[in-house]
């Protein structure tokens, strides 16, 4: 009789205890389905703020690779649209989707503060990143084939409409230089007309032949002059891209840990390849302190900076020289290198980590 109640109570607890297991499957299949892409209103764009305040930033590990990176900006966008109670790949999928009907949808008045150009902004970042194949393992780990498939169709729509805008300014100057020709043409045509009135033929072949080669000069010429004028505009844009974002660079950089401010780095640039800085960097006992030394500039584009201090082969051979490399992002400071400075530093302190900009 004790062996059939035991028996009983067994049967009776594994059930009770595989309900229970069916019950938290079903809830955890509910709350992982049920976010779904985010509609574009303004209510969702709220809700997203807001989910940024609550989330802060997302620092990545000291020596991230390229990979790891991807993998910390997937997890943060997830988080991300998670906390608003949306889906960010499904709505990754559903912008490829919408792109598809109408590529020029995210530019209309409807769509004014929504979440399309923060949403279309972010599978813009995804695919610059994807652009280096070596991270491919990370992004078929961080991804979903769908949502990959969704970012080579935004990719392409965005290729076809830059390609399409290329087409489209090619064949308007070729319209202008035509029709300049054409005006040229029109005139020499005219003069040639008034010459064959008044002088024999044999001059008037003559001249015909000089308007010819005029013609053909100032086409030339008009040609020449356009492509210094574009040249000249393009290099006018570089410059000013580089202007714009060495002035952005300027500023004071926090490495906060928690709500403990850990370290900062001031920034000011004093010319095109230098700059002025100072670091602090305090970890209890462990400190380093830079003070208004120069930096050497080196500029790719506004999200490729980096700032060198020190003789990085120098520092590479001898382990008392100090060499620091500051990578910058747009909005932040990485030292990118781990750096021991013994004139600088403390009790092998150490400098490296995130600093953002206040």
């Amino acid at each position: 009789m004790v062996q059939c109640k035991v028996a009983g109570d067994y049967r009776r607890h594994y059930i009770v205890f595989s309900g229970a297991i069916l019950l938290f499957v079903l809830l955890f299949l509910n709350e992982a389905f049920a976010a779904g892409p985010i509609p574009y209103s303004r209510e969702a764009l709220v809700e997203l703020n807001n989910s940024a305040g609550k989330l802060g930033s997302v620092i990545p590990p000291v020596g991230a690779t390229k990979g790891e990176l991807f993998e910390v900006m997937v997890e943060f966008y997830t988080k991300l649209f998670s906390k608003a109670g949306y889906n960010f790949e499904k709505s990754i999928v559903q912008l490829s989707q919408d792109l598809s009907k109408d590529p020029a949808f995210p530019a209309k008045v409807a769509y004014v503060n929504t979440p399309v150009i923060q949403l279309y902004t972010m599978s813009r970042q995804l695919n610059e990143a994807r652009k280096d194949v070596s991270i491919k393992p990370a992004v078929d780990k961080s991804l979903s084939k769908e949502t990959i498939v969704a970012l080579d169709k935004i990719l392409l729509i965005e290729n076809q409409q830059i390609a399409a805008q290329k087409a489209e300014d090619e064949k308007r100057a070729q319209a202008e230089l035509a029709e300049k020709g054409k005006i040229i043409k029109e005139n020499e045509a005219n003069r040639i007309k008034e010459i064959e009135a008044a002088k024999q033929q044999d001059k008037i072949d003559f001249e015909v032949k000089k308007i010819e080669m005029d013609a053909n000069v100032r086409i030339q010429a008009a040609e020449t002059e356009k492509r210094k004028e574009q040249a000249k505009q393009q290099n006018e844009l570089a410059l000013n891209e580089k202007q714009n974002a060495l002035k952005a660079l300027n500023g004071r950089y926090e490495n906060k840990q928690g709500k403990r401010l850990a370290g900062y780095i001031d920034v000011k640039v004093v010319s095109d390849d230098k700059v002025s800085f100072s670091l602090s960097n305090e970890n209890f006992d462990l400190s380093c302190k830079i003070v208004n030394k120069e930096a050497n500039i080196s500029y790719n584009s506004p999200r490729d900076i980096k700032v060198v201090f020190g003789d990085l082969e120098e520092a590479a051979k001898n382990k008392n020289a100090c060499a620091v490399t500051i990578a910058y992002d747009g909005d932040s400071l990485v030292i990118e290198n781990s750096p021991r400075c013994p004139d600088y530093c403390q009790r092998g302190g150490s400098m490296t980590g995130r600093y953002k900009q206040i």
